[in-house]
């Protein structure tokens, strides 16, 4: 059982591959500046960021059950300011900040398993498993500006 990220070269040869330790089930994202973007499954769960050489540069840890099917489906969307924003099987989407900082967080009814979509207006639209499509127009105020 290994809970790596792998990259392929073009002939298909691994370039690098880094262990961060719990499922990757959802799909990666890539940020603006080509760090990669995954959600990580317990024990541990998480959002992770790693260069684009595989090093781990940043995590965001989400509250888990200890259990290996709990966790963060994918990689966040990055918005204009360099947000991270993602969904977790904790009933809530994040929103987080470069400095590894909570934003806001926005809570559902249940588990928040597909990638939010920022729409050309600014809105944020996401599912939850509570069988709601919820439209954020105007992000939560950050606290700290």
């Amino acid at each position: 059982d290994r809970d790596e990220i792998v990259r392929l070269g073009p002939r298909g040869d691994v370039v690098w591959r880094t262990n961060v330790g719990g499922f990757v089930r959802g799909t990666l994202s890539v940020a603006r500046n080509g760090d990669v973007l995954a959600g990580v499954f317990g024990p541990a769960p998480r959002q992770v960021r790693l260069t684009a050489g595989g090093v781990a540069r940043g995590e965001f840890a989400v509250q888990g059950t200890g259990a290996r099917q709990f966790g963060v489906q994918g990689g966040a969307l990055e918005d204009d300011d360099g947000t991270l924003v993602f969904g977790a099987q904790d009933d809530r989407l994040y929103a987080v900040g470069a400095d590894g900082r909570v934003r806001w967080e926005f809570l559902t009814g249940g588990d928040v398993d597909a990638p939010a979509t920022l729409l050309a207006d600014g809105t944020l639209a996401f599912g939850s498993d509570d069988g709601v499509l919820y439209a954020i127009a105007d992000a939560p105020p950050d606290p700290d500006r």
